[in-house]
């Protein structure tokens, strides 16, 4: 089985982060890493915005490992948006996961989010663009509705691109 390497950056994830993870990744058959614990940098904060730069914590990645996903529980942005819930970087082959906007009391519906989003983000280090159907785990998120609304699954379209 191929492994997602995945790097736990500021305070440790939970396991309900992991199981979102391990969900996620399985949809493209790969298994869950768990790598080492990275500080966050002051470099990274935006401290007007009180976020942190997604894109430059993927640049600092893609120096250290390949083919690896940074996860952290703090705000994310790039510039443009007011906030993400995740970005990649396809041609370093690292991504950058946020569970901070993700977080429900439903634990159910966190681990759900997780999922979603890590797959999405593992999807495009796989070489898949943004998607038009609403449903397909690739369509772009701009809201919580907007991953709850889309299903942890490919569309046909999507699934052809990557030959399954």
């Amino acid at each position: 089985m191929k492994e997602l390497y995945v790097v736990q950056i500021g305070e440790p994830l939970d396991e309900v982060e992991v199981r979102g993870l391990r969900r996620g990744a399985g949809i493209f058959g790969y298994e869950v890493k768990l790598g080492e614990r990275m500080k966050l940098l002051e470099g990274w904060l935006d401290g007007l915005r009180g976020q942190y730069n997604a894109e430059a914590i993927a640049r600092w990645l893609g120096r250290r490992r390949g083919k690896s996903m940074a996860v952290l529980k703090r705000d994310l942005f790039v510039d443009g948006l007011n906030f993400v819930f995740g970005v990649a970087l396809p041609w370093k082959g690292v991504a950058i996961l946020s569970t901070y906007r993700l977080r429900d009391r439903d634990v159910s519906l966190f681990e759900e989010r997780v999922a979603k989003e890590a797959a999405h983000e593992l999807g495009h280090l796989l070489g898949l663009g943004h998607c038009a159907n609403r449903l397909c785990l690739m369509s772009f998120s701009n809201s919580l509705k907007e991953v709850d609304e889309k299903r942890l699954w490919l569309c046909e379209s999507c699934r052809a691109k990557l030959g399954l």
